[in-house]
């Protein structure tokens, strides 16, 4: 029997869990599965933020993402705001981002759609 080449699965949007898209949207980017990341963007939010800059450009000297937190915080119909913390090392630094992302539910299940995030130094520490 010859093995055959398993296809990466695309990445779908989670029905009933904000924070669990966040988790999957920061593993992906961690991977260096950007195209994949990017499924996670709403409309809306590719749009404004087109993913070839802020997610391809954006973390290419990215080596390593710790997810500290992925929580909701609000949830109101279609929309929820997930607080996040995130250290990130990169080539040149290592930067703790923290804030909240709003998701909006669709068809298809949560969807990113906006951030508010600040960085900080990391330290040494995280």
């Amino acid at each position: 029997m010859t093995p055959t080449a398993q296809a990466t699965p695309t990445p779908q949007a989670i029905p009933g869990d904000p924070a669990e898209t966040v988790v999957q949207f920061y593993r992906l980017v961690q991977r260096h599965q950007f195209g994949n990341a990017a499924q996670l963007w709403s409309e809306q939010m590719q749009a404004d933020y087109p993913p070839t800059e802020f997610i391809d450009q954006r973390f290419a000297q990215t080596r390593q993402l710790k997810l500290r937190e992925a929580r909701v915080i609000a949830s109101d119909g279609g929309v929820a705001t997930v607080a996040v913390d995130v250290v990130e090392v990169a080539a040149d630094a290592r930067r703790r981002w923290a804030g909240t992302w709003q998701l909006v539910l669709t068809p298809a299940g949560w969807l990113l759609n906006q951030p508010n995030l600040g960085a900080f130094s990391a330290g040494s520490g995280g």
